[in-house]
Parts: C-alpha cells; structure tokens; sequence
C-alpha cells in the first residue's frame, strides 16, 4: 500500500513539473511544439491579455519585438529574439514566438518557431534528433537538447513572473484604448 502511494505522488508531481516547465522529449508527442505551459494567475481572459500585453511591452520596448496576432481575451502571439541558450560557453541569440490563450485564471504558453540563422532549433531537438530508432538517447544531441530548453524554461519563468506583477490595464489607458477604435 505504501508503494502504492508514493507511486500515485510521484506521478502526480511529475505531471506539476511537466505543467511548469518544458520538458525533454520522450516521445514524437512529447516534442517542444507539441508542450504547453500553464501559468496560474487569478483573472478573467480579457484581465490576462490586458496584464500580458501591459508586462511585454514594459519589458520588450527597446527590442526587435512584434504583436503577430491578437484576439482580446483569447489569444495572443507574439515574435522577437534574445539570447535564449549557452551553446559551448557562449549566449546564442534566437528567433521565436510565443503564444499565450487565455482562460478564466490561466493563460496557456506554448512556443513556436524557434530558429538561430538557417536552423530550426525545434526540429533539432525534437525526439526524432536526439534519439536512435531503437529509443536511446544520442548523448552529443542530449547536452544541446538540454540547453535549449534549460533557455526556455528560464524565459517562461521570468515571462511568469513578469505577468504576475504586472498591473492590470489602468483605466485611463482602457478608456484611451477604446477611444482609439472608434
């Protein structure tokens, strides 16, 4: 029975951190494009895109960072680049794009189009380049495979975090928002 339990808990857990944080890919369907993240963070869907845009345009204002789509109170995409991950020592920048959709107290992230020059970052650490048919794992993709999404992981982290400080949409600013649609 005791093993039963710490069975259940350490399922539990793991299906948490899997919810906070990208993970390396096990599987076809564990691949980064396939992974969401869901921030917890109380709010109605229209609060959440408001808070989210309030905090990216604080923090991205000085960089090459563009609104692709947005859907008020459903979904939000952006694109823009940083130096996302250490490869061999050295910071090395990165093109992506992120995706937040909104739902009452949770805004899901996922990330899309992750590419350094000519490559597509994605596809070199999906399971089918890190691991041989047989299912092991090919070590010199492991290490890559693992910076990258360490860089990730940091990323959502402080885009969390940032979001959650973030004020909602002053009122002022919301009248000024609606003036200009008219």
């Amino acid at each position: 029975m005791k093993k039963l339990i710490l069975i259940v808990v350490m399922l539990s857990n793991g299906i948490n951190a899997q919810n906070n944080k990208f993970s390396f890919p096990e599987n076809q369907q564990s691949d980064l494009n396939n992974q969401q993240l869901v921030f917890e963070v109380a709010g109605t869907p229209k609060e959440l895109y408001h808070r989210t845009i309030n905090f990216l345009e604080k923090n991205y204002q000085n960089s090459c960072f563009v609104f692709l789509t947005k859907e008020e109170g459903e979904t939000l995409k952006i694109e823009t680049n940083s130096k996302l991950y250490k490869w061999e020592g050295i910071k090395t920048c990165a093109s992506y794009q992120v995706e937040f959709e909104f739902n009452q107290d949770q805004i899901g992230v996922s990330v899309l189009n992750l590419t350094t020059g000519n490559y597509d970052i994605q596809e070199m650490i999906s399971y089918n380049y890190t691991h041989k048919p047989n299912g092991a794992i090919k070590k010199n993709k492991k290490r890559f495979t693992l910076n990258v999404i360490e860089g990730v992981n940091t990323l959502m982290s402080d885009i969390y975090a940032g979001i959650q400080k973030s004020s909602p949409v002053s009122k002022q600013k919301e009248d000024w928002l609606i003036a200009s649609k008219q």
